[in-house]
């Protein structure tokens, strides 16, 4: 079959039903050999068996943007983080890639996470925010991490200023860092930032709009700057 060849400016909000061997075939030309055994080697691990609109979905808007927001446990892995992901690119017309999980157990660790169509998309883009969550049952806090030092410590800034009744974490723990090189939040142009957020921060952002509306106002100014 003659494979038709794209780059990432043909797409809108694209959620492609089809197994991922098929989507990578109708997403892209810009793939070299290096894209198509990264797509391999996910598929032969995590993603084995599982099968593109059934098990996941992958959500990406291409704004032409310098940024990209990313969201890659959203769905069932890590709740909220999709919808205050696409809230953000929403706000200044960000790019937004969104790997969203419909089952349970379905986790990429953020240095392992190789699908091809983020790779592509995060290497376009000069900076990254990446949206997670981690587990803190009581309080509603949030760690800021990734390799971006002046945007992250702008975020934190702005955050503070806000008066948004949110915690932020000083000293972060290790393995919330986000500061290793092969994150996907890192292998932007500039690198990125990383934030997570506790259950009761998401819980909040998934039932107050208005909440969920200042937080992505907020981090979008910090991102457009």
């Amino acid at each position: 079959m003659k494979t038709r060849r794209f780059s990432l400016k043909w797409f809108g909000w694209l959620i492609l039903g089809a197994t991922s061997t098929a989507t990578a075939e109708n997403l892209s030309g810009a793939f070299n050999a290096k894209g198509d055994l990264a797509q391999e080697h996910l598929l032969t691990n995590t993603l084995r068996g599982k099968i593109e609109g059934i098990h996941y979905k992958i959500r990406l808007l291409y704004r032409d943007s310098p940024t990209t927001v990313l969201a890659i446990h959203a769905g069932k892995t890590e709740i909220g983080t999709g919808e205050l992901a696409r809230s953000i690119a929403d706000e200044k017309n960000h790019n937004l890639y969104i790997f969203e999980s419909l089952i349970d157990g379905l986790h990429i660790t953020s240095t392992r996470f190789d699908e091809p169509r983020a790779i592509e998309l995060v290497s376009k883009s000069e900076s990254c925010l990446s949206i997670h969550g981690f587990k803190e049952k009581i309080r509603k806090s949030i760690c800021i991490g990734g390799q971006n030092e002046k945007l992250r410590s702008q975020i934190k800034q702005a955050l503070s200023e806000k008066g948004l009744e949110i915690e932020i974490v000083s000293t972060c723990p290790e393995h919330l860092r986000g500061k290793h090189p092969k994150n996907i939040v890192n292998r932007c142009k500039k690198a990125g930032v990383q934030i997570e957020l506790s259950n009761p921060l998401r819980k909040r952002i998934l039932d107050d709009p208005i909440f969920r509306k200042k937080i992505a106002q907020t981090l979008a100014d910090e991102l457009s700057r």
